[in-house]
């Protein structure tokens, strides 16, 4: 999978985009085989430099995260 971090750090947005886009189309992959193999839910791990968060994604949960809570707080790390 391609980091979707690095087009933005150099602003190109359109490559930004379609690295998104795959991301999403992954990650609902990954949700259709977990829940198709009897899994409740699905967890992420966002990694940062201090810190690791976890995300459960349950059984109806869409995989657009940002359109029902800001990003800033998930992607936050601790001072």
């Amino acid at each position: 999978m391609l980091p979707v971090i690095a087009p933005a750090q150099f602003e190109a947005w359109g490559q930004w985009l379609d690295r998104l886009a795959r991301l999403q189309a992954t990650l609902r992959d990954r949700q259709r085989q977990s829940l198709g193999a009897g899994y409740d839910e699905l967890a992420l791990v966002l990694c940062g430099k201090r810190q690791a968060r976890i995300i459960r994604l349950r059984r109806g949960d869409a995989w657009k995260l940002w359109r029902r809570a800001p990003l800033t707080p998930l992607f936050a790390e601790a001072e």
